[in-house]
């Protein structure tokens, strides 16, 4: 049983989302994406873990996957920007 208070704090979580969804969409007003700065952080990152030792990815199959599933991300950000 779902008391008053219990459904006033998931209201009050709910709205804090909704609250930073705003910022953040002020934020890319303000400031767009830099696809070519997120690509090479990404990239310089992957190489810092490769320099320390860290997992590498030796199957073309999973780097090909991830390439896709970022050029699908970036499609879905800049159609929901487009919208706004």
């Amino acid at each position: 049983m779902q008391t008053k208070l219990e459904k006033e704090r998931v209201l009050a979580w709910l709205s804090g989302f909704e609250a930073a969804r705003q910022a953040d969409r002020e934020r890319l007003r303000q400031e767009p994406i830099d696809c070519q700065r997120s690509i090479r952080l990404a990239l310089g990152l992957m190489q810092l873990i490769h320099a320390r030792g860290g997992p590498a990815v030796e199957d073309t199959r999973i780097r090909e996957e991830a390439v896709e599933q970022v050029r699908q991300r970036w499609v879905t950000l800049k159609k929901a920007r487009a919208r706004e």
